[in-house]
């Protein structure tokens, strides 16, 4: 009988301890996780401030416009390039289907927020680099805001 009770005992501490542990690393209940990426800008445009993360399977993009006159955001000519130099556009995850790579005029001192998607494979591999290239019109030239992104593994999501 002690036996029998003293190994009921060991068995449920050892159960609680493994819980424990999956439970620290997000394992339990099936806690969502996604990739995080670590975005640092290579060529800014001037005039224009532009922030960057990353949100679910796309990036969140805040584009404010200094310039004395509009700018446009051509969606169309964006693109996301994967390490080995395949490019794939972007779409615009809001709105509809119709607008999703149509140009965004944004008025003098005006701001756009935007969600992104990228309509091709996007890496997970954190020993490469990938850039998101975002095009827009100023004074009727065409000018490439540029970042460079890099996977950095799996975060969990809170």
């Amino acid at each position: 009988m002690n036996r029998t009770f003293i190994c009921l005992i060991l068995c449920g501490l050892m159960l609680l301890v493994g819980c424990a542990v999956q439970q620290r690393q997000g394992l339990l209940f099936g806690q969502p996780r996604a990739y995080g990426q670590t975005i640092e800008v290579l060529q800014d445009v001037p005039i224009v401030t532009v922030k960057v993360q990353t949100a679910g399977s796309g990036w969140k993009v805040k584009i404010t416009n200094h310039n004395n006159a509009p700018i446009n955001f051509l969606v169309a000519e964006s693109s996301y390039e994967n390490p080995d130099g395949t490019e794939s556009g972007l779409v615009r995850g809001e709105g509809s289907a119709s607008d999703a790579s149509s140009p965004v005029e944004i008025p003098v001192d005006g701001k756009h927020n935007d969600y992104l998607i990228c309509n091709g494979q996007v890496s997970q591999d954190p020993y490469k680099i990938a850039k998101l290239k975002l095009v827009f019109e100023i004074n009727g030239e065409k000018k490439t805001w540029v970042a460079a992104i890099r996977s950095g593994g799996i975060l969990r999501m809170k």
